[in-house]
C-alpha cells in the first residue's frame, strides 16, 4: 500500500492565483496527499507595496531611473489593455484573474524570515534562509516542497524535504531562460511555448527537469501566459500522480546544453512594437 505523501507550499503573500489555488485544492480532495504547512515568507520589499502613487513613481525612478521608469510604465499599460480585452471577451479566462487566500484551507502556516539578495541591487530576486529557518523546516520532516514563491531559492532549503523543491519555469530553457514567462514565444513568433517542472538547484531555470511540455503559441501574451499556468498545472498533477504510485518522483531528463541567454523584462520599445502588433489584432476580433 503506498504511503501518503507530506507535501508543504512556501509562499510570498496570503494572496494566491487560480492556480495554486486550484493544485493545493486537488492535493487535499485527492487524499494520497496530506498538504501538512503552508511555508509563508515574510518578504521586507514588499514593503513598497503600501506606498502610495507618488511614492511608487518616485521609488521606481530612484531606483530603476527614467528609462526604468518608461519600461515599467508601458509594461503595465500593456497587461492592463489585454486583461481588459481578455475579461471582456474570452469568458473562459475569468478565473486567471481572480485572487484566493490560503486561509481558506485548513492548513498550518509557518512563517519563515530569508534575506533577500543582492543587496546592492533596487530588485532583490534571491531568497537565502537562516540556519534557524531550515532547521524549522527539516523538523517538519516533509517529502516535498512546491515553490509558489515569485523569488530565486537559494542555498541549503533546496535540501531541507527527503525530495527536494519543485517549481515550474514558464518557458522552454533550452531556448528561454528567465522571463517574463510567455512574452518573448509571442513577441518573437515561435510556434510552439513550453514550460518544464524542475527539482531546483542553484542554476537559474536549470533544474533537475521532471517534466517537460508545449502547446501551441497563443498570439496575445496574456492568454499564452495563461495557457502556460494552466498546462504547468495538468503538468504538477501528473508528477504528483507518478510520484504517488511509484513512492519517487520521476527520472532525472538528461542535462543537455542550455541557453546561455537570460530574458529580461522587455524594454519600452519593445513593448510599443508589440502593441502595434497587438492593436491590429485587437481590431480583427
Amino acid at each position: 500500500m503506498q504511503k501518503k505523501i507530506n507535501i508543504s507550499f512556501i509562499l510570498d503573500t496570503n494572496n494566491i492565483n487560480w492556480y495554486l489555488f486550484d493544485l493545493i485544492k486537488w492535493c487535499i480532495d485527492s487524499k494520497n496527499y496530506n498538504v501538512c504547512y503552508i511555508l509563508k515568507n515574510k518578504n521586507p520589499d514588499l514593503d513598497r507595496k503600501k506606498k502610495n502613487f507618488l511614492e511608487k513613481i518616485l521609488f521606481h525612478f530612484k531606483t530603476k531611473g527614467f528609462f526604468g521608469l518608461l519600461d515599467n510604465f508601458f509594461w503595465k499599460y500593456l497587461n492592463k489593455i489585454e486583461g481588459n480585452f481578455i475579461y471582456k471577451n474570452m469568458p473562459r479566462y475569468h478565473k486567471h484573474f481572480q485572487n484566493y487566500k490560503f486561509q481558506n484551507f485548513d492548513i498550518e502556516m509557518i512563517e519563515l524570515n530569508p534575506e533577500t539578495f543582492p543587496k546592492q541591487k533596487k530588485n532583490r530576486y534571491i531568497f537565502k534562509y537562516s540556519q534557524e529557518d531550515i532547521l524549522k523546516i527539516k523538523q517538519l520532516n516533509q517529502d516535498l516542497i512546491i515553490n509558489g514563491s515569485e523569488k530565486i531559492l537559494k542555498g541549503e532549503i533546496l535540501n531541507s524535504t527527503k525530495l527536494g523543491i519543485v517549481s515550474i519555469h514558464h518557458g522552454d530553457n533550452r531556448k528561454y531562460r528567465g522571463g517574463p514567462g510567455g512574452f518573448w514565444e509571442v513577441y518573437n513568433s515561435e510556434p510552439y511555448s513550453g514550460f518544464i517542472i524542475q527539482v531546483l538547484n542553484e542554476k537559474l531555470d536549470a533544474g533537475n527537469i521532471i517534466y517537460r511540455s508545449n502547446f501551441e503559441t497563443k498570439k496575445i501574451f496574456l492568454i499564452n501566459q495563461m495557457e502556460i499556468a494552466e498546462n504547468g498545472n495538468i503538468g504538477y498533477k501528473k508528477v504528483l500522480n507518478y510520484l504517488f504510485e511509484n513512492q519517487r518522483l520521476p527520472e532525472y531528463e538528461v542535462e543537455i546544453q542550455y541557453s546561455d541567454k537570460i530574458h529580461k523584462s522587455p524594454r519600452f520599445w519593445n513593448i510599443i512594437k508589440y502593441l502595434f502588433r497587438l492593436l491590429r489584432l485587437m481590431s480583427h476580433k
